[in-house]
């Protein structure tokens, strides 16, 4: 049987349709995938509306516990302020230490080592910052420290906190000015009769540190109680090391706290 001629028209119309065919093919393939990512893309997104519903929640459950803890932390400042104003004032001359030996600090070399902004703005252990004064339950203006340690190791403990130090961070001795008479806090405490004041005055401060403390903390109500009576500042056992002690020294600015020290070396890390 004589095989059938396919004129050239004829061949070109079959592979358009060729063509046509598989464009198509393709078609249908790109949309089957863009239909599965799609439904994908979906699944995820109400993956991530359920978690942050339960991140809605969790969040809500700590700022209540938060507040709760504010308060809880109020009532006990305010049972102490209350129990140490009916104590007859100490004498600074029984309880003083006087202190003239050099003193350190670490700190970042773009910040003066003297200043007491830090401390004026968040507050610390012996000293009332913006954040902790409540008018409506206490008399406390807030009030300034600066904090030197009485050993290089101790200081670098202390500002490290367990992590190394860097580049910017700068090692300083420095002099008093003058002899501080400072209270001897560690004395303090195994006079004043208050059954728990060890514990009140060694909590730390909520929040899990000072510039989120929102509420005075006893240790700062104990300082204001006896920077009122008298002395240059407190000298207590530092948390860090416990060989070593913390010198906070009272400071109405920074021009008075640089008036206190004269730096005798400073060593970049």
């Amino acid at each position: 049987m004589a095989k059938k001629k396919i004129t050239k028209k004829a061949a070109k119309k079959v592979g358009k349709k060729k063509a046509t065919k598989k464009k198509a093919a393709k078609k249908v393939t790109t949309k089957k995938a863009t239909k599965k990512v799609t439904k994908k893309k979906t699944r995820n997104i109400v993956i991530q509306v359920n978690n942050l519903k339960g991140l809605a929640q969790h969040v809500h459950a700590n700022i209540q516990k938060k507040q709760q803890e504010e308060k809880n932390q109020i009532i006990e400042s305010v049972n102490f302020w209350s129990w140490l104003k009916k104590q007859n004032k100490l004498s600074l001359a029984t309880f003083k230490l006087d202190f003239n030996d050099p003193m350190y600090r670490v700190y970042p070399k773009h910040l003066e080592v003297t200043s007491i902004i830090g401390s004026i703005a968040y507050g610390a252990r012996l000293n009332v910052g913006a954040n902790q004064v409540i008018k409506k339950f206490f008399p406390f203006n807030m009030f300034g420290a600066v904090y030197y340690a009485t050993t290089l190791n101790c200081a670098i403990a202390e500002y490290t906190q367990g992590t190394p130090l860097n580049a910017n961070d700068v090692k300083y001795t420095l002099q008093p000015q003058k002899t501080f008479e400072l209270w001897d806090l560690d004395k303090v405490i195994q006079t004043l009769a208050h059954p728990a004041i060890d514990l009140l005055v060694s909590k730390l401060p909520i929040g899990g540190g000072w510039s989120n403390c929102k509420v005075p903390m006893p240790s700062q109500v104990l300082s204001y109680w006896l920077k009122n009576i008298g002395g240059d500042g407190i000298i207590y056992t530092s948390t860090k090391d416990s060989s070593a002690k913390i010198i906070a020294l009272f400071a109405k600015d920074d021009n008075h706290s640089s008036n206190l020290v004269t730096i005798i070396n400073s060593t970049k890390t």
